[in-house]
């Protein structure tokens, strides 16, 4: 039925790129994709990754900026 679908659709739907930002609601949110079944399949030697506090919060703000510029921008091809 389809509830069993709506999780894989609902993810699908969140890790699309929208054409009028250019990216995804995961990536506007999280600053990234989310792991697919793909990557979950071997996962290997784990490597930590640690960022920096404010390296994540101006490449959080830079993501933004563009995403307000985009969507300016589409907004004003459909007036």
């Amino acid at each position: 039925t389809w509830d069993r679908a709506l999780a894989q659709t609902e993810f699908t739907y969140n890790d699309s790129p929208n054409c009028s930002t250019g990216f995804s609601p995961f990536q506007i949110l999280y600053g990234m994709h989310p792991r697919g079944m793909h990557q979950l399949w071997d996962l290997g030697p784990q490597e930590r990754r640690s960022v920096d506090r404010e390296d994540f919060a101006n490449a959080m703000r830079d993501l933004h900026e563009q995403v307000k510029i985009r969507l300016l921008d589409h907004n004003l091809k459909y007036k």
